[in-house]
């Protein structure tokens, strides 16, 4: 009988433990997906830095504008093919990388991108503004702020 409850508590503790612990070292989006922007005259660089055991959707980093629908972003990063177990047979990036655009006077550019946690959770696509200014057709600052998800 001893051995019985004992069996029974060991392997609820085991349980328990799969369960709770291993999500307890999941970051946030916001976390695993840092973003900074660097600009000279004419264009604007992008950098993504991703946290250990993260990766975006290559097909899904998406760059839009008001004004220019193709803004033709130039990708620093190592894709990679990945049969993923949320999405099948994609192709993913999983170490920073550097987008590199061209606005042409664009103001506000829409930067959207999803990524996951290595095949324990996939993380709501993620949506910025990124706020170009110019003083004289040359760019003078940016700034990128998250789009709340929440209605």
């Amino acid at each position: 009988m001893k051995i019985y409850i004992f069996l029974i508590s060991f392997f609820s503790i085991f349980c328990y433990g799969q369960i709770f612990e291993p999500n307890a070292d999941i970051p946030e989006a916001h976390e695993a997906f840092k973003l900074s922007a660097s600009y000279d005259e004419q264009s604007l660089s992008i950098k993504f830095d991703l946290a250990p055991n993260t990766y975006l959707y290559f097909q899904k980093i998406i760059m839009k504008g008001s004004e220019i629908k193709n803004l033709n972003p130039i990708f620093e990063a190592t894709i990679k093919n990945k049969d993923d177990i949320f999405f099948g047979k994609v192709q993913i990036i999983d170490s920073s990388f550097k987008i590199s655009i061209t606005p042409n006077l664009e103001k506000k550019i829409i930067l959207m991108f999803q990524g996951c946690f290595q095949n324990k959770v996939c993380y709501p696509a993620q949506k910025n503004n990124i706020l170009i200014k110019y003083r004289e057709k040359k760019i003078s600052s940016v700034k990128i702020s998250k789009i709340s998800s929440k209605i």
